[in-house]
C-alpha cells in the first residue's frame, strides 16, 4: 500500500465534480434554451409587428372603402333627386299636352261648328238668291206680257202704267213668295196667248 493511497490520503471530491459537470450542463441547457426563447421571441415579434402592419393596412383599406361607401351613397342619392325632378318634370309635361290636347279637340270642335254654321248661311244664301232670281224672272216675264200686250193693242198704250208691286223680300223660310209672284206671270202668258183684240171690236 503505497503513501497515497493510505488511509489520511485526501479523496477527490466526485461528487462536486458530477454537481459541477450538471450544473454546466443545466447552464449550456439554460443558455441554449434561452438563445431558442429569444429567437422564439424576436419571430413572435416580427410577426406582431407583421400583423400590426397588416391591421393598419386594412385599417387604411377600410377607410378607404368607407369613403367610397359614403361617395356612392351621396352619388345615389344625387342620382335619386335628380330621378325624382325627372319624374315630376315629365308628369307635368304629360299635363300639358293633355291639356294641350284638350285644347285642340275643342279649337277642332269649334272649327267643326263654325265651318257647319258657314255652310248653312251658304246654303240660306244660295236658297234665297235662287228664289229672289226667280221673283225677279216671274216679274220680267209679267212685264213682257204686258209690254206684248200693249204693242198689240194701241189703245192700251194710253193707259195709266200700273204701280209697280212692292220688290219682295222672302227669306228661305217664306217660300210662299215665289208662288205668289208667280201668278202675273201666268195671267201675262195667258193675256199673250189670247193674242190681240179684234180691231173691228168682235
Amino acid at each position: 500500500m503505497s503513501e497515497t493511497e493510505g488511509p489520511d490520503a485526501p479523496r477527490r471530491p466526485w461528487l462536486w465534480i458530477g454537481l459541477s459537470a450538471v450544473l454546466l450542463a443545466g447552464v449550456v441547457a439554460l443558455a441554449i434554451w434561452a438563445v431558442g426563447l429569444r429567437q422564439d421571441l424576436d419571430d413572435s415579434n416580427a410577426e406582431v409587428e407583421r400583423y400590426q402592419a397588416q391591421s393598419e393596412q386594412v385599417a387604411t383599406e377600410s377607410d378607404d372603402l368607407s369613403a367610397q361607401i359614403d361617395q356612392l351613397a351621396a352619388a345615389i342619392d344625387d342620382t335619386s333627386g335628380r330621378l325624382d325632378e325627372a319624374i315630376a318634370a315629365g308628369q307635368q309635361s304629360a299635363d300639358e299636352l293633355r291639356g294641350k290636347a284638350a285644347d285642340a279637340n275643342q279649337g277642332a270642335d269649334e272649327v267643326r261648328q263654325k265651318a257647319a254654321d258657314a255652310q248653312a248661311d251658304a246654303q240660306g244664301a244660295v236658297e234665297a238668291l235662287d228664289t229672289r232670281m226667280s221673283e225677279l224672272a216671274a216679274q220680267i216675264k209679267a212685264k213682257l206680257a204686258e209690254l206684248k200686250a200693249a204693242a198689240a193693242d194701241p189703245g192700251m198704250a194710253d193707259a195709266p202704267e200700273p204701280e209697280p208691286e212692292p220688290e219682295s223680300t222672302a227669306t228661305p223660310e217664306e217660300p210662299v213668295q215665289e208662288s205668289a209672284t208667280e201668278e202675273p206671270a201666268k195671267d201675262g202668258d195667258a193675256a199673250e196667248e189670247e193674242g190681240p183684240p179684234d180691231p173691228d171690236g168682235s
